[in-house]
């Protein structure tokens, strides 16, 4: 069964595409896409947004690099975390300051006395201790995502980055096309992608008002405009753009994303991506632990990227 389902797929890609795919384009849509883990691979019980999340994703788990989220503290200090406030995903310890919790009334080292929940209790990580990471590690790639928008935070973010020489493995992201504008023009060698999440939305226009590099889609737009996506990725190609999907946490929609050249797949589930891809792919490695080749059920579909 395991080797009759990459020739099924390929059958099935070949009826369902041939009116729309030459011959000559069939090997560029059947690239293997990258696989990015989405604030790290908490399957294993890590915290999101954790220095080892983002070691789980990326040595254990085979992903090619990892996505976080940057917050600025009341100094200044840039630390790594989705929300606002700490208390979703951190806990106060009894050095912690009174009641504070918006990040943007702690300073850096108020936030180190929090500790990130179960189950190891790490400190919430800073952008310099990601970029070390991230600077160890040959080939690995790290999306940074843009939460404020105003020019002190995002010229703190570039600093940082330039210190640590890193614009060719660092990549910035941003809901607002403006933000990454901003970041774009004053750091034009670093790469941008912008995200697309209203489907009316023309993906080259969008990346043309962000000068952006790249673009990302939201997979709830997959299920009600497939064919409409599937045109305007090859029209983002031949802009010379990239264009990945996320965030994808089911095999459901990898047959519609290889057929459409998806260059790269946001997951908060690496290892079951890396697994379908090698299915139904079969190039390169699909991570040191193939997990069983599972359909599952469309609820455990993330209905769009999480601003």
């Amino acid at each position: 069964m395991r080797n009759l389902v990459p020739t099924l797929f390929r059958s099935w890609l070949n009826g369902r595409f041939r009116c729309i795919s030459s011959e000559k384009r069939l090997p560029f849509r059947l690239k293997r896409p990258k696989v990015i883990v989405h604030r790290g691979d908490t399957t294993a019980g890590a915290p999101e947004n954790s220095l080892s999340a983002f070691r789980h994703g990326v040595e254990v788990s085979g992903a090619h690099g990892f996505e976080c989220d940057i917050r600025r503290a009341m100094d200044g200090a840039l630390v790594i975390l989705h929300d606002p406030k700490v208390g979703r995903t951190a806990a106060p310890t009894a050095r912690s300051p009174g009641k504070k919790r918006w990040v943007r009334e702690l300073t850096g080292k108020e936030l180190r006395t929090f500790r990130l929940k179960l189950p190891l209790r790490e400190t919430i990580p800073s952008l310099e201790e990601v970029l070390d990471y991230v600077g160890s590690r040959e080939g690995l790639i790290c999306y940074l995502e843009f939460k404020e928008g105003n020019l002190e935070y995002i010229r703190a973010i570039i600093e940082t980055v330039r210190r640590y020489q890193l614009q060719d493995r660092v990549l910035f992201i941003s809901f607002d096309a403006s933000t990454l504008a901003l970041a774009k023009e004053m750091a034009p060698e670093i790469p941008g992608e912008v995200i697309v999440v209203n489907i009316f939305h023309r993906l080259v226009d969008v990346a043309r008002a962000a000068r952006a590099d790249g673009v990302a889609i939201a997979v709830l737009t997959f299920r009600f405009v497939r064919s409409w996506l599937q045109a305007e990725v090859q029209k983002a190609h031949e802009a010379g753009l990239w264009v990945n999907a996320g965030v994808v946490n089911s095999l459901h929609f990898l047959p519609w994303l290889l057929a459409s050249g998806i260059d790269g797949i946001f997951t908060d589930d690496p290892r079951l991506i890396l697994q379908g891809l090698q299915e139904l792919v079969g190039e390169g490695e699909a991570g040191p632990s193939p997990v069983p080749l599972i359909l599952r059920p469309e609820a455990d579909i993330r209905p769009d990227f999480d601003p």
